[in-house]
């Protein structure tokens, strides 16, 4: 059964946490990548990817462009976890992992 996706944004005490649900792939990447690019606008970025239970190589993509973007302006993008096992190992099979800075789910600040 395909898991809804959801996309949000919070503002965070050194800028924004945005949680992202569901299924991440050809049809909801887009979403993905204008939700990191409304965000990237300022402070730092967290992505809180715990909720997400399948990631292709669109949502991949979105995750990648989006640390280019953010990092070329000298600001930070962390991936927040825990990390579903197949997300997980979809981020370490294509060594993504390896870009992003890596943290536990912050609280609410």
């Amino acid at each position: 059964m395909e898991s809804p996706f959801a996309c949000a944004t919070t503002a965070f005490a050194d800028g924004h946490l945005v949680t992202v649900a569901g299924e991440v792939d050809i049809a909801t990447a887009p979403q993905l990548a204008e939700t990191l690019a409304d965000a990237a606008n300022g402070g730092t970025v967290r992505v809180d990817i715990s909720g997400v239970t399948f990631l292709d190589s669109s949502g991949l993509h979105a995750l990648v462009a989006a640390h280019r973007y953010i990092t070329r302006n000298g600001r930070r993008m962390i991936i927040c976890g825990p990390v579903d096992p197949i997300v997980s190992r979809t981020l370490e099979i294509t060594r993504v992992y390896e870009l992003f800075e890596v943290e536990e789910v912050p609280a609410a600040g």
